[in-house]
């Protein structure tokens, strides 16, 4: 490929739970050890004061320029989004869902590279983004948008008692897991 595309700050497929679960892929580049903690123990038993260990890094997902941290949503903010997107009209439940996985995939930058590059070479002004994670403000204002629209529908009483018992046997296990 002729061209190199910029993908420092992308954040890797594995990486996205953390959108879900806080410190999922770690916390900052460099943040400050707990003395108390398990992973401090083996330098303070090596004879380190506490008051040396300084900082550490806590972050472990792909990004190696160094980050204070992975972004996080929370929980209930995706719940609602997925829930919403049971509860939705097909006109809405296709906008916020497609917006919030293009904004994903442009997101994993070098992790999602076929695509990118695609983006990067073929999309107007694309070339000049150089961070593929600042395109996580828009996928957070999808999911909010998402779930502030199924909150509203279901609020107005447009979603039978049914729909919204079924949804959230659909919506629950998809945010647990279980």
């Amino acid at each position: 490929f002729p061209v190199t595309i910029p993908m420092n700050w992308s954040i890797g497929k594995a990486e996205s739970f953390t959108l879900l679960v806080p410190d999922a892929a770690g916390r900052a580049s460099s943040d400050a050890m707990d003395s108390k903690s398990e992973f401090a123990k083996a330098p303070q038993n090596a004879g380190i004061a506490p008051e040396q260990l300084g900082s550490m890094p806590t972050y472990w997902g792909i990004e190696k320029m160094g980050t204070g941290g992975p972004t996080y949503f929370g929980a209930i903010a995706i719940f609602l989004f997925i829930l919403s997107l049971f509860v939705l009209d097909n006109r809405w439940r296709w906008t916020v869902g497609v917006l919030a996985a293009f904004t994903l995939f442009l997101a994993w930058g070098r992790d999602f590279e076929a695509f990118n590059r695609i983006m990067f070479e073929h999309f107007p002004l694309y070339s000049k983004f150089r961070v593929p994670s600042m395109i996580l403000t828009v996928t957070g204002f999808t999911v909010v948008l998402g779930a502030t629209l199924g909150i509203q529908r279901m609020i107005d009483g447009e979603v039978d008692k049914a729909k919204l018992q079924k949804s959230l046997i659909y919506a629950l296990p998809i945010v647990t897991g279980k």
